[in-house]
């Protein structure tokens, strides 16, 4: 008796033969393709079967031990074969995840050295932030500490700087207030009028006095705060409108209207199609050594005595 009719004869010893050949196997390329060939076997059986099946197994007799250890041996052969294939390709996916993740790290790393060369600090940090990101998913810790540290030190640096800028703005804009421009109702009015996007540059929140002649005096009531009306000029409902507190009362009592004084306060912008100034206070009746001396507190930052 040949091979070929012992292996007919003997199916289930073949196929125990076969699948310890495969496990024992040295490596994985030599079980890859010993698996093959029994899968592909087995699909041919399995084709062949549907026509004959007695040419497949020998439905005529009782199933010997070795016949039914034979094929055991193979459902859990397939069954071991498919999971290590499985988690083969799953480590394999994984390490080439961590290692595009590295690259990609890399990748950020060079970039945000870029980006500070530039002077772009905020996208830089965002740079860094990313790069040791992707060295924790690559589990490259040491290089995700290196980056973390750079990325704590630039955080750091940014935050005093924004601390420092806001404080510069913040002096800036005390300066603004405390230090008054000094103009006349009139000129107020034509700058806003010619353009107010840049007279609320200039002007809106920042000490303004003023100078021009009473138009109106109001006592003011519940909803509305004491105010005096500056005209612009003597052809024209336009004006200037001054708003004061109920503590600077006094100051009013002496007005009259068609007298020029000098008035101070803050600018609002335009309040119904004319200019404001909120919390004003009178400086006094219009004279050239009182502009010279507002001009002097504008010029100087220093309030001189006599105002």
């Amino acid at each position: 008796m040949n091979l070929i009719d012992k292996v007919v004869a003997n199916p289930g010893k073949a196929l125990i033969l076969i699948v310890c050949v495969i496990l024992i196997g040295t490596s994985a390329e030599i079980r890859m393709i010993l698996s093959f060939f029994l899968f592909f076997g087995c699909l041919v059986a399995i084709l062949i079967g549907l026509y004959q099946p007695s040419m497949v197994i020998r439905w005529h007799v009782t199933p010997s031990r070795w016949h039914v250890a034979g094929y055991g041996l193979v459902g859990a052969f397939i069954f071991f074969h498919a999971t290590e294939q499985a988690v083969s390709s799953i480590d394999r996916s994984a390490r080439a995840s961590k290692a595009s993740r590295y690259h990609e790290g890399n990748r950020l790393l060079l970039r945000a050295q870029g980006e500070l060369e530039k002077q772009s600090l905020q996208t830089a940090l965002e740079l860094f932030a990313d790069a040791k990101d992707a060295f924790r998913d690559a589990d490259s810790l040491a290089k995700a500490s290196v980056v973390e540290s750079r990325y704590d030190s630039l955080k750091l640096y940014l935050s005093r700087l924004e601390e420092e800028n806001r404080r510069f703005e913040e002096q800036k804009r005390l300066e603004r207030e405390e230090t008054p421009v000094v103009m006349s109702s009139s000129a107020l009015y034509t700058e806003y009028h010619n353009n107010e996007v840049r007279a609320d540059e200039n002007y809106k929140g920042r000490l303004l006095i003023i100078w021009g002649v009473i138009e109106e005096i109001r006592s003011g009531g519940v909803l509305s705060p004491m105010s005096l009306d500056l005209r612009v000029n003597e052809h024209s409902w336009d004006e200037v409108n001054c708003y004061f507190k109920e503590e600077r009362r006094g100051e009013l009592i002496p007005l009259q209207k068609g007298q020029v004084i000098l008035v101070g306060g803050t600018c609002n912008g335009l309040t119904l199609g004319d200019p404001s100034l909120s919390k004003c206070f009178v400086i006094g009746p219009y004279s050239k050594k009182l502009v010279r001396l507002c001009r002097q507190w504008a010029n100087s930052g220093e309030r001189p005595e006599g105002l």
